[in-house]
């Protein structure tokens, strides 16, 4: 309404064209890895294992997920991207001129620490063990930036470098127990959607419960 273009990278291109393509809104496919391998003996502790396990294992395919990133970046040149769960978008945005938002829930936001850190309050999983994902996921990214040349990373926590971040969820519902205080917007969600529940008139409290 205000006379911006609004342009939509999506995962789910299906989605997309129930939801964007009725309103006339533009839209492109993401780059998808091919190459992410299934987790081991155990699941993902933290976000460097997290994206062991999506593709950033493999330093080549992952060039060549920010080179397709690089090409969309190229084509729209926008001035503002929102990144919701989006890491490589961001490593490939760094060669861009552009304003950068990182939004999504606390899982998608993980708090900025070395290493990243643990997903399980009570796991047995150390900090060495950790940071040692962290640092092989870093130095993947960095050969795969390399590769396109761009500039490495410091940190693996460089990776969620922005102007703003939006956690879209609330303190009580955040993945990280440990984020140090933040601002939470609340969710955003679609709520034109689903089916309305009817609550029993029994006086009891409500508890509503997604799995």
């Amino acid at each position: 309404q205000q006379g911006l273009q609004v342009v939509f990278v999506v995962r789910d291109t299906n989605s997309a064209e129930q939801m964007l393509a009725p309103h006339g809104i533009a839209w492109f496919q993401a780059p998808v890895s091919l190459h992410s391998r299934a987790p081991g003996q155990r699941p993902s502790h933290n976000y460097g294992e997290i994206l062991l396990h999506c593709g950033y294992d493999n330093p080549v395919a992952l060039a060549g997920l920010i080179a397709g990133w690089q090409q969309l970046f190229s084509l729209i040149k926008p001035a503002l991207t929102v990144f919701e769960h989006s890491p490589t978008a961001l490593l490939a945005s760094r060669g861009f001129k552009m304003r950068r938002v990182v939004a999504g829930l606390g899982f998608f936001v993980p708090p900025l620490a070395t290493p990243f850190p643990d997903l399980y309050a009570e796991s047995g999983v150390t900090r060495d063990e950790l940071l040692a994902s962290d640092q092989l996921a870093l130095q993947n990214i960095n050969l795969a930036m390399a590769r396109r040349g761009l500039p490495a990373l410091s940190a693996l926590t460089d990776l969620f470098e922005a102007d703003r971040s939006w956690l879209w969820t609330f303190a009580e519902l955040d993945h990280y127990h440990q984020r140090p205080p933040s601002r939470y917007w609340g969710p955003q969600y679609v709520d034109d959607s689903g089916e309305a529940i009817t609550w029993p008139e029994n006086g009891r409290k409500r508890i509503f419960i997604y799995l």
